[in-house]
């Protein structure tokens, strides 16, 4: 068995070398890569319309806190639908009680409840 080492800088080109951890036979497959593409085409409009918001996207700071909500939102999508949460439709009906004017309010809420319990 010849064993070689992947370079990280190395992956654009030769991504085909961890073919090996997905079974490329699977069914399931084509419907997952989709399923995954529409979501990142989500987190993109997510991303795009967050970037609106602030006064000035462009700022260093601003882009931290943009993209420290975009991965914040779809840990919270992700978490929802895999019911890390306890309960299908938790963080929904949590932001549900919320007018939109206070949604900043309620995820900085709900971000201290859930990472104090970690």
């Amino acid at each position: 068995m010849i064993i070689s080492k992947a370079i990280l800088k190395d992956l654009p080109t030769e991504y085909y070398r961890l073919d090996f951890i997905v079974d490329q036979l699977n069914p399931h497959l084509d419907k997952e890569m989709e399923a995954s593409m529409q979501a990142g085409e989500l987190v993109g409009k997510i991303y795009d319309e967050l970037f609106t918001q602030y006064r000035d996207p462009t700022n260093a700071s601003s882009q931290r806190s943009i993209n420290e909500l975009s991965v914040r939102l779809v840990f919270c999508l992700y978490a929802e639908d895999a019911g890390i949460f306890g309960r299908h439709g938790m963080f929904h009906d949590y932001l549900n009680e919320f007018e939109t004017r206070h949604l900043r309010t309620a995820l900085i809420g709900f971000w201290c409840k859930f990472s104090s319990l970690t």
